[in-house]
């Protein structure tokens, strides 16, 4: 479970969410970090090979409001070309908090 300005997320919320965009490849990456003494949670995720070369424009905020909507948290979303990500078998390999 991680803390992000106060609200207890699973990072299995986020992977419903990331889940029910069809566009999305099988890999996604959540990396929460701190800017200004507030935390930031990135998702990062990756577009299917056929989605304009690996890039939508309207991908990443249609990722952004599923996570909203599930969430309660606004994420940054960054789209990644196809096989970016590293792939992996665990969710607790999937979280790289950098606020330590």
């Amino acid at each position: 479970m991680l803390n992000i300005r106060g609200i207890s997320l699973f990072p299995s919320a986020i992977e419903d969410a990331v889940r029910r965009v069809g566009e999305l490849a099988e890999e996604f990456e959540i990396v929460v970090s701190r800017e200004r003494e507030l935390d930031v949670l990135t998702v990062k995720v990756g577009a299917r090979p056929a989605v304009s070369g690996g890039r939508h424009p309207a991908l990443g905020k249609l990722v952004e409001t599923e996570i909203v909507s599930r969430c309660e948290v606004r994420p940054k979303v960054e789209v990644v070309p196809p096989g970016t990500l590293p792939r992996t078998e665990f969710k607790a390999q999937r979280v790289r908090d950098l606020r330590l």
